[in-house]
């Protein structure tokens, strides 16, 4: 009896021996990792998921690539993860993460509360390469905008020197890796300000109205419509801004009323392209110009302005007077 527990004590410490053992036994199998050899990290972009004058706009303007260590590995390649970046998603990390991109994604949060990158290097087309001391690295591109889109990247970690046993069976360390990146394409939008100036005006027919259809059209396709409107109760400037206009659409403003007393000195009809969202500074823009002609009928009109609630999923009617002196606005309904 006694002898039967001291094999089963026997056979349960060989079991735990080997646990521990055997994937140091598999890490040598592929040979020990040279600390001191610098790895090549080569990030591809496929050029068609680009036009090809964005990819080459992409190429010329650079995509900033941001690099952060997220864990240190031995020679055996067991990797250590910085205290920066511990997190339960790399917990795992040597006995194998079942979702990297779950794992690289509350990597780069963390990373975001860092502020200071690794490493930061311009990516200027497939013949890019930064060198890189051994370890795991988070790679972050930067969003870009090239033409009427963006381009946003996921990040991804990356193991400096790589393997590929899994997938080909070679079982030597690479110290030259290369990791493709996939962009997501997205629309930019941009702003239209519409710049009025009343140079004469007359108090006694009380407020000057101004009326603005605004239509914005992209390829064959109307991306926005509305009808606007600018009060006066003095001579001098005012401005509306109209945001989220898809960038690239050609926007026709027409001056559609402006009082029975009050004469156009510009052109009743102005046009402006839409540009990017990182031309926020400068947006597209044009410009209205009247006076009082000597008139003395008074204006007056009711604007309906239709906006959609996300919440409820109906339209809302914001009506608003003008008549007299002053704007009156009725309720939403």
């Amino acid at each position: 009896m006694r002898n039967k527990k001291t094999i089963r004590i026997f056979f349960a410490l060989v079991a735990l021996v080997l646990t521990v053992i055997l994937p140091y036994m598999q890490s040598l199998a592929r040979g020990q990792i040279d600390l001191l050899r610098t790895c090549t990290l080569w990030p591809v972009i496929d050029a068609e998921e680009f036009g090809e004058d964005d990819w080459e706009a992409l190429k010329t303007a650079g995509i900033q690539m941001d690099l952060y260590c997220v864990a240190d590995v031995d020679m055996y390649g067991r990797y250590k993860v910085r205290e920066a970046f511990a997190c339960p998603e790399l917990e795992e990390i040597n006995e194998g993460v079942t979702d990297w991109q779950a794992a690289a994604l509350a990597a780069a949060e963390l990373a975001d509360a860092q502020n200071t990158p690794y490493r930061t290097f311009t990516f200027t087309g497939n013949d890019s390469s930064v060198e890189l001391p051994v370890g795991m690295y988070l790679l972050c591109p930067r969003t870009i905008s090239a033409g009427d889109y963006e381009y946003a990247f996921l990040p991804c970690l990356v193991s400096l020197p790589g393997n590929d046993y899994e997938i080909s069976g070679d079982d030597r360390w690479r110290y030259s890796v290369e990791v493709r990146l996939k962009p997501e394409k997205r629309a930019c939008f941009g702003d239209l300000l519409i710049q009025k100036t009343l140079e004469s005006y007359n108090e006694t027919l009380g407020s000057a109205l101004f009326v603005f259809q605004v239509e914005a059209v992209k390829g064959e396709e109307i991306v926005y419509s509305d009808v606007l409107s600018l009060c006066f109760n003095k001579p001098g400037e005012k401005s509306l801004l109209v945001k989220d206009i898809p960038a690239g659409a050609k926007v026709t403003v027409t001056e559609v009323y402006s009082g029975a007393s009050y004469e156009a000195v510009t052109e009743p009809e102005q046009t402006a392209v839409i540009l990017p969202g990182d031309h926020a500074d400068a947006p597209a823009r044009v410009e209205f110009v009247n006076r009082y002609h000597g008139g003395l009928i008074p204006g007056s009109g009711v604007i309906n302005h239709f906006s959609y609630d996300d919440s409820t999923g109906n339209w809302e009617l914001k009506e608003t007077v003008y008549s007299g002196e002053a704007a009156e606005e009725g309720a939403d309904r």
